[in-house]
């Protein structure tokens, strides 16, 4: 085809048949040369006068055949042209997606009342709730077991006794905690004690303050609800510190607790 640099095999037919016809060609056709056989007495012995009529028999069909080889041709060359721009237009062989309803598609997947919510507006509100208000939850729990409990706090949280600490959770910079859960099972109030008090302890303007005291007077199974009427507690640092009344240093207690972290 065009372009391809060789010629195609409607050309090279065209060019045989000039060939065929030989240089000099005027009205010989095929039709003339057998009129012109079958003249000839005797299968071809003929006169020089039986020639002239041979030859003015030929001549008399130069038009028909020369105008059929031009006909043939012309028509070779145009249906090549057509061909050719057929093939130059590929644009007519494409699908036809003008009556897809693309636009009132990309309307619905916006959806009704949309203005700026773009892809990277979501990405960017994810990306928000990811990095400052979603907590890794703690795994495993934290367990505990009190058995020399005593009746005074040398210091504060969270510098407390260890012997007096029920939940120790130490603030971080960046960092926010939840107390998820505590369960905790008072064994012994120690020799002559009547109750133990937990007391609540978090950062109130930046100081680490008691918030809440309770006092229990049971043995048994407690949790964050009984003890201070919350389901949760969320602070920057949580600490849950326990003492006993009696003088013997011998209370317990033991329990678990979980909480998570956001950073």
């Amino acid at each position: 085809m065009a372009g391809n640099g060789r010629k195609s095999w409607l050309t090279l037919v065209k060019e045989h048949l000039v060939d065929i016809k030989g240089a000099g060609w005027t009205t010989e056709t095929l039709k003339a040369i057998k009129d012109a056989i079958d003249a000839i007495p005797g299968g071809g012995d003929a006169t020089e006068a039986k020639q002239d009529a041979i030859q003015a028999a030929l001549g008399t069909h130069d038009t028909d055949i020369k105008a059929l080889l031009n006909t043939i041709a012309g028509f070779l060359d145009t249906e090549i042209a057509a061909i050719m721009a057929d093939l130059d237009n590929p644009d007519q062989y494409k699908a036809d997606v003008a009556a897809l309803a693309l636009e009132a598609t990309l309307s619905d997947i916006k959806g009704a009342g949309w203005t700026t919510e773009t892809l990277k507006a979501i990405k960017d509100a994810i990306d928000i709730i990811s990095g400052v208000n979603s907590y890794q939850e703690q795994i495993p729990a934290s367990n505990f077991s009190l058995d020399a409990i005593d009746n005074t706090l040398t210091a504060d949280p969270p510098d407390a006794d260890a012997e007096n600490s029920v939940v120790d959770i130490d603030q971080e910079a960046g960092s926010t905690f939840v107390l998820r859960s505590l369960w905790v099972n008072i064994t012994s109030f120690g020799t002559a004690g009547t109750k133990l008090t937990f007391k609540l302890w978090m950062p109130l303007n930046a100081v680490v303050t008691m918030v809440d005291s309770v006092a229990v007077a049971s043995l048994g199974i407690q949790n964050l609800m009984d003890l201070f009427g919350l389901p949760e507690v969320q602070a920057d640092g949580i600490w849950i510190t326990v003492e006993t009344d009696s003088e013997s240093a011998d209370a317990a207690c033991e329990g678990t607790y979980k909480y998570a972290k956001a950073s």
